[in-house]
């Protein structure tokens, strides 16, 4: 216990200001007036309300069937921006682009990535999750492909790539808004973990089985096959997603919260084990209550009507009554972030960096290993992805369900308070294994080493990718709940700006330049320098939060939900 830092366990400011991020988790006294089983000390955060339409209140069986939909749309995206590297010289030698331009436009794909989020988060947040999941996915999914097997020049190619980059931008923020709309603060990390093994799985194993495709095939099939497989998730989405978006009026979080009134988690794993019909009703978890505030009561309250099924599955968009349109409100609001909330930009500049491990090893790896003396095939290229994707899975459980396990016993330790900065000290081992793999992998193909080295370090390189992404963005999500949307494009904007495109255009000169042992050891170097920077957000993170709870709670109160 010497070694872990627990800030003052104050959940307000001297002026009874929430702070951010800082929420009771557990019962330690067990001194709450509720029914005791299971995980009888854990608080429920946010609270539920009393509406069967709340995802909160879902089964867990109707929360998977909704994420799903959300996950598939990230695995096949992912996939669409990884296996091009696999064909670069196929496609140099059929369209007559040179490699630096392929790989420069990989670049402009994740910039729009980017980009493309502050319309497109926006929309969500306002009018609705579902339509944009399917709507972007059939331009960005099913044309772009197709396109892009007749493009004729770089320019043309550039235009693919900006296109497909802008209509699939919510693969980079939406899913963990999704995440938020579904599970409580103690899940949240097992959220993140499912939407982020999607988007690593597709990162690696879409190359695997490319490179087979491309091998018998020919590589214009891998965008017939990537259309195909788009179409099919276009029309299941379109029947079994669900819309999550669920307005939650900032008053009634209040009330509850000066009330004092809170609900447990077996109060929530028992309510969700009964439904009340065939049509999959569920019992409120919030049950009808009556509140006495130093201000008056509350009357009981009955549920609210069930939506129906076209606002439960609409076609376009859902607005729920009462709920503000504040789109030009959220174009603005993720640059603002930026610039007032230094967590959210810290922790932009590590999902960056875990971003640019990633492109530039995934952007080098053939062409290192096709060349003498190693002379890999395209199979044997696909092979090499079984490496980092062992190590995404393994990392993806540390980073997910471990880090909340972690994060609650660190919260009964804290006299049951939860510090968004608990789930850093998971990042140690990333701190040593990342610079470890990225000097493998550089230093290894610099002097030709023999070929485990290679891979073996591009498998330890991803340590820092998987869990540089998802410890920052749950942790974004742990700080300012409320403007959760908003805070993620802040997040996507930094990480594929810098990330994305700018390592994916500097890359080929820098090597060309330096040469792999200099440009790996560099990277290995600033990966030891911003894992370092976890300790000093340990310490002070709950300070910075502290600064910024008057102008969130001001944000919160006009932010989408």
């Amino acid at each position: 216990m010497g070694l872990l830092y627990f800030p003052r366990n104050d959940t307000h400011l001297d002026d009874g200001t929430e702070i951010p991020g800082t929420v009771k988790l557990v019962d330690v006294d067990h001194n709450l007036d509720v029914q005791h089983q299971g995980e009888k000390d854990v608080i429920l955060v946010p609270q539920p309300t009393n509406s069967p339409d709340d995802p909160l209140n879902w089964t867990p069986f109707r929360k998977i069937i909704t994420l799903i939909w959300p996950c598939y749309y990230t695995f096949m995206v992912a996939v669409l921006a990884a296996v091009p590297a696999i064909s670069y010289p196929e496609m140099v030698t059929d369209l007559g682009i040179p490699l630096g331009n392929l790989v420069s436009g990989t670049g402009y794909l994740f910039l729009f990535f980017g980009l493309g989020c502050l319309f497109w988060q926006p929309i969500a947040l306002n009018f609705g999750r579902r339509p944009v999941y399917i709507y972007t996915l059939l331009i960005g999914g099913i044309a772009c492909p197709l396109w892009l097997n007749h493009v004729s020049s770089s320019g043309e190619y550039y235009a693919n790539r900006i296109i497909c980059g802008f209509f699939l931008s919510s693969v980079e923020s939406l899913g963990e808004v999704v995440v938020g709309d579904l599970y409580f603060t103690h899940q949240r990390g097992m959220g993140i973990n499912i939407y982020m093994m999607s988007l690593l799985s597709g990162t690696f194993l879409g190359p695997l089985a490319g490179s087979f495709i491309t091998g018998s095939m020919t590589w214009k099939w891998l965008n017939n096959f990537l259309a195909i497989f788009c179409g099919m998730g276009v029309i299941l989405s379109y029947i079994f997603m669900e819309e999550t978006m669920f307005f939650r009026p900032a008053a009634a979080e209040d009330i509850l919260s000066r009330a004092g009134v809170v609900h447990h988690a077996e109060e929530q794993e028992a309510d969700m084990s009964t439904t009340s019909s065939s049509n999959g009703n569920e019992k409120n978890v919030a049950s009808t209550v009556q509140l006495n505030s130093g201000a008056g009561s509350i009357e009981e309250l009955a549920p609210p009507a069930r939506k129906t099924y076209f606002q439960r599955y609409p076609i376009l968009f859902y607005r729920s009554p009462g709920q503000p349109n504040l789109f030009f409100q959220s174009v603005i609001r993720p640059l603002q972030i930026f610039v007032y909330f230094l967590p959210v930009a810290w922790s932009g500049l590590v999902v960056s960096l875990a971003l640019a491990w990633w492109s530039v090893a995934g952007g080098t790896i053939a062409a290192i290993l096709a060349e003498p003396p190693y002379n890999f095939g395209s199979s044997a290229l696909g092979l090499v992805y079984i490496s980092p994707l062992v190590s995404s899975i393994i990392c993806g459980y540390i980073g997910g369900p471990l880090s909340d396990r972690f994060c609650l016993w660190m919260a009964r330790h804290n006299n049951g308070v939860r510090e968004p900065e608990f789930r850093f000290y998971i990042g140690i081992l990333a701190l040593i294994l990342t610079p470890a793999g990225l000097w493998m992998y550089g230093i290894g193909a610099a002097h030709q080493a023999p070929w485990p080295v290679i891979v073996i370090g591009y498998g330890f390189s991803t340590v820092g990718s998987t869990l540089g992404q998802s410890l920052p963005y749950t942790y974004i999500m742990d700080c300012y709940p409320r403007i959760g949307g908003d805070s993620m494009v802040t997040v996507i904007l930094v990480r594929n700006i810098i990330g994305g495109f700018a390592f994916a255009y500097a890359i080929t000169p820098w090597i060309a330049t330096d040469g792999y042992q200099t440009t790996f050891i560099i990277l290995g170097l600033l990966s030891i320098f911003f894992w370092l920077t976890c300790i000093p957000i340990i310490i002070f993170g709950k300070s910075l939060r502290r600064k910024t709870a008057q102008r969130y709670h001001q944000y919160a109160q006009t932010s989408s939900h």
